[in-house]
């Protein structure tokens, strides 16, 4: 696969942006926004991880290489059981969360459209907004089914997990990937604020009760230090 670089000026290293990860407020927006629960996070590493169950880059895991329906398959077994933790909790379907290495993203888009095109699994991703490049339109435009674009530029965590990179100089949108007939992709524009303010209005505490099992799982697995697949 062709691979083009990105022309946006950055004072940031190369290797350190191919391991930024994705805030908690960015992802938490993604489930929302897409309905999804994302309970595998495809490409991340134990302090960035959005789900409980990850490929972890750390210990040099091939997430291109690795049969991502068969770690989707674990985490959904693993999800069930914690869904029967969390009372009151209506099901709703499940995805792949994929925050991909900025110097691999085709290559991830592409595993991510054969995922869904062979295993039929939603995979949504986050990448940054460049509707004009030539990768976009080949890979993104009429093969993704949404493209959701938010008002603001999303910040994101170093690899320590916690800490804020500041001074972000690109637009993020959030691009599902799913088995439709339909060959044409819907933008959908949405105010960042407004938006969680309208979920809050609506009373979202199930996916938030979710959302904090997801990280006491998540914080329990780093303790001991038991990450398998």
């Amino acid at each position: 696969m062709a691979h083009i670089h990105g022309h946006l000026k950055s004072k940031t290293k190369i290797a350190d942006k191919n391991r930024f990860g994705t805030t908690w407020s960015a992802f938490n927006d993604a489930k929302t926004i897409s309905g999804l629960d994302l309970i595998l996070d495809a490409c991340a590493e134990p302090a960035t991880a959005k789900c409980g169950h990850f490929i972890d880059r750390l210990k040099r895991q091939d997430a291109l290489a690795l049969d991502w329906s068969f770690e989707f398959n674990k985490a959904a077994k693993a999800h069930c059981a914690l869904m029967s933790r969390a009372t009151k909790l209506g099901s709703c379907a499940t995805g792949i969360w994929c925050n991909p290495p900025f110097d691999d993203k085709l290559e991830f888009i592409q595993k991510s459209y054969d995922t869904v095109q062979q295993y039929k699994i939603p995979v949504l991703m986050m990448l940054p907004y460049e509707r004009q490049s030539i990768w976009w339109q080949v890979m993104v435009h009429n093969v993704a089914s949404k493209v959701y674009l938010p008002d603001r530029r999303y910040k994101y965590y170093k690899v320590d997990g916690k800490t804020v990179q500041n001074g972000v100089n690109f637009a993020s949108a959030f691009i599902l990937f799913e088995n439709t007939v339909i060959n044409t992709t819907q933008y959908v524009d949405f105010n960042v604020q407004k938006f969680r303010d309208s979920q809050s209005a609506r009373t979202a505490l199930p996916k938030l009760d979710l959302i904090a099992l997801e990280r006491q799982e998540l914080k329990e697995r780093r303790a001991k230090t038991l990450v398998t697949y």
